[in-house]
């Protein structure tokens, strides 16, 4: 299988656009000013893969508070988030459930309706018949995804082992073994979820076929897949915030033709499709319709018991600092 290769790129390394930064830790790398929100620069989580570049590339870094940029993958900002290493993230949707003060800037996500080229299940053999599965680590939703695929659509309960992406890709290129749960070591994988960068451009091995998960998901549910959104960890949002989250978002999408000329593209992707990609196959609007797909994944996934926290309304941030209650789980009641 040929990947590009930004597959084995790991979470850190050198500064990027702007100066923002991957990798790293985001509380060393604050002002040493030891006081309030008010007193240091937000420390905020974004995603180096292309499609959200839209959404980083051109946030104002300075105002009042003033912003610094960490890039992680998606599994790392969720827990970065989670332990307060970072103010507001742009982190896998299933992350939201973790912590019930969580607030989601409004208007801003990544989603697809249809194919999102990005998120892919490699197969070798019928997807009833799989017994193990490989999942990328830097994964959380398309993981989650992945699982409640097997249990609700194609009806198998496979094992999962959960790879680095360099274990990931001595599975590909050499055959290495790899342990898929406890029950038996050394197995070799019969499917692997490829996400990211990695994924736009991968071929499949002679004998493997391919399914885009967000098809799969529009075709099952006829809704849009959302896969993240950005995220405050909880209590007052300092004024303005919000308002320079969308207006960077806004100038994101006035500038693909920028974006595709200044991004390192994945290996074997040109700027048409690249192109396409960023301005067609990608939704970065949280309209009605993104609503109520995000929430039907929470509430299937609950359902399945591939999630262990319960759905809950989407709590969207206001500019003076409250809460909109966008919408509700479907049979969830809210009281």
């Amino acid at each position: 299988m040929r990947l590009p290769s930004s597959f084995k790129k790991e979470d850190g390394g050198p500064e990027t656009f702007h100066g923002r930064k991957e990798g790293g830790d985001a509380q060393a790398e604050l002002p040493s000013s030891g006081g309030g929100l008010a007193q240091r620069a937000l420390r905020v989580g974004g995603i180096d893969y292309l499609n959200a570049l839209p959404l980083t590339l051109y946030l104002p870094l300075e105002g009042n508070p003033s912003f610094e940029l960490f890039n992680h993958v998606p599994s790392v900002l969720a827990d970065k988030l989670r332990s307060g290493e970072l103010d507001i993230a742009l982190v896998p949707a299933v992350e939201y459930l973790a912590r019930d003060d969580y607030g989601i800037l409004p208007d801003i996500c990544i989603s697809s309706y249809g194919e999102v080229r990005s998120i892919r299940l490699f197969h070798r053999c019928p997807l009833g018949e799989v017994e193990a599965v490989g999942l990328d680590l830097s994964s959380r939703t398309s993981a989650l995804l992945t699982r409640l695929f097997f249990r609700e659509l194609w009806h198998a309960s496979p094992r999962f082992a959960q790879l680095a992406p360099e274990d990931l890709g001595a599975f590909l290129f050499q055959g290495a073994e790899v342990q898929c749960g406890n029950e038996r070591a050394g197995e070799s994988l019969d499917a692997f979820l490829l996400i990211g960068d990695a994924a736009l451009t991968a071929s499949p091995p002679h004998g493997w076929n391919c399914l885009d998960l967000g098809l799969e998901w529009t075709r099952w549910t006829g809704l849009p897949f959302v896969y993240a959104f950005w995220v405050w960890r909880g209590g007052p949002c300092p004024a303005g915030v919000v308002k320079r989250f969308q207006d960077g978002k806004s100038r994101g999408l006035e500038r693909i033709d920028d974006i595709v000329r200044r991004a390192s593209l994945p290996g074997g992707m040109d700027a048409a499709s690249a192109r396409h990609y960023l301005s067609r196959v990608i939704q970065y609007d949280f309209a009605s319709a993104q609503v109520e797909g995000c929430l039907e994944f929470f509430a299937r996934a609950w359902q399945a018991g591939v999630i262990d926290k319960p759905p809950r309304p989407l709590s969207f941030l206001s500019e003076e600092g409250g809460v909109d209650l966008r919408a509700s789980p479907p049979g969830l009641t809210v009281s």
